[in-house]
């Protein structure tokens, strides 16, 4: 009798075991969505912000009549180098497809400073 209850013992425990790993996956990867998720919303908020700080300091720039002219290219860059200072692990790539996706949903009003910019990251 003692040897079957530790058979069933010993199955069970195989049993729990199993389910335990599968639940303790399915809540690793429910976190890992849900970081996905906040790191989007990171990255959408903080691409917004280097845009307008980008238009920003060119607008100051075209105000002071300077010699040198800031192009798409350069608040482009100046954007992208935002967001990869400020958001660890993020691409070149990464940065430049997060603004241009945002920059349709921004209302701005130097309009053709983000034409440049749009025309910069379809240029590349």
């Amino acid at each position: 009798m003692d040897l079957l209850i530790d058979e069933i013992v010993k199955l069970l425990g195989g049993v729990l075991a199993g389910a335990l790993i599968a639940l303790v996956v399915k809540l690793l990867h429910r976190v890992g969505l849900q970081i996905n998720e906040d790191r989007e919303k990171q990255l959408r908020a903080v691409a917004v912000d280097a845009i307008a700080r980008v238009e920003e300091w060119a607008a100051s720039h075209a105000k002071r009549k300077l010699k040198t002219k800031i192009t798409g290219a350069d608040k482009l860059e100046s954007a992208v180098a935002d967001i990869i200072d400020r958001i660890p692990g993020v691409s070149h790539e990464e940065a430049e497809a997060v603004i241009h996706s945002m920059l349709p949903h921004m209302k701005m009003g130097a309009a053709a400073g983000t034409r440049e910019i749009v025309k910069a990251i379809r240029t590349r």
